[in-house]
């Protein structure tokens, strides 16, 4: 029997090629599910960063026999907390009374009216998506008290 070149033609060199194309789509694939898990779940948190609200946002201070309210950003931007872990907030000074929020995103706190310290310390702790501790502690300066200035006079009838 003769041997018909057309029915016996080496497909090597196009098979490699095919499989060489679908190494690549393979490959580029995998780049493109990393890139969407980037997106998709956040990278855990190393910290948070702790503002003041009111105002500029700034840690403004908060003057003695007054009442000053914070709240927690996990840091990095984007990032998050491990799922069900609620913030805890904590002062280095005794004359101050905290009161966080139910999610402990936030905290309103009172400092004494018999407080001589300058200023203390305010943390917030909590478990980052990966499992690990974490906190960040602001500087919060105590304030003179606020005076409101007369601007007039109640007169009343004792006799």
């Amino acid at each position: 029997m003769p041997h018909d070149e057309g029915i016996f033609h080496d497909y090597s060199r196009e098979l490699k090629a095919i499989a060489h194309y679908l190494k690549e789509i393979s490959e580029s694939q995998h780049k493109i599910a990393v890139c969407l898990c980037k997106l998709v779940l956040p990278s855990p948190a190393t910290g948070f960063k702790i503002d003041q609200r009111g105002g500029n946002m700034a840690i403004n201070g908060i003057p003695v026999g007054g009442m000053g309210t914070f709240m927690e950003v996990p840091d990095p931007p984007g990032s998050s907390l491990q799922p069900g872990n609620i913030p805890v907030w904590s002062s280095d000074d005794p004359l101050t009374s905290l009161t966080p929020s139910a999610d402990g995103t936030s905290v309103n706190v009172a400092v004494s009216s018999s407080d001589t310290a300058a200023s203390f310390n305010l943390t917030v702790s909590g478990v980052s998506s990966n499992g690990n501790a974490i906190s960040s502690s602001v500087n919060v300066p105590i304030l003179p008290a606020v005076v409101v200035p007369a601007t007039g006079f109640v007169i009343s009838q004792t006799a």
